[in-house]
């Protein structure tokens, strides 16, 4: 291996340890003064980067709040949740009585083999009826 030792003006030193394998590497440094960063040092998000000095859980997400980035679990609220099933014979009526709907923004009605006559459908409360057709 080969090494360059850079003295600073002071004190201190830097050196520059090359490997000992085939092949050629090249650093190019930027055409203005800054400054560069080491092993295990975050970079910020004003320089593009997340903060971050370690990567988070396994299935985490990388969220900002605004003025920085973290990771976090997804949230366990949302997706679907079964509030019932019905099984129905020829002729009868089942009814979900306990649900309370009032936290939901939207509900989904899953119907295999449904069929209606008159003012048969699905009642949603005591005056909203799905229907088959669009005359009710």
């Amino acid at each position: 291996m080969a090494k360059l030792i850079l003295n600073g003006s002071t004190s201190g030193s830097v050196t520059l340890d090359v490997p000992a394998v085939s092949g050629t590497t090249t650093l190019t440094f930027p055409a203005t003064t800054g400054t560069l960063l080491q092993s295990g040092t975050a970079v910020t998000a004003a320089q593009g980067g997340t903060g971050l000095t370690s990567v988070g859980s396994s299935g985490n997400l990388l969220t900002s709040n605004g003025t920085a980035w973290t990771s976090t679990a997804p949230a366990a609220s949302g997706g679907m949740t079964l509030l019932g099933t019905l099984t129905t014979t020829t002729g009868t009526i089942q009814t979900l009585s306990s649900l309370t709907l009032t936290s939901y923004k939207q509900i989904q009605i899953v119907g295999s083999s449904i069929s209606t006559t008159g003012t048969g459908g699905i009642l949603l409360n005591s005056t909203t009826r799905v229907t088959d057709d669009a005359s009710s």
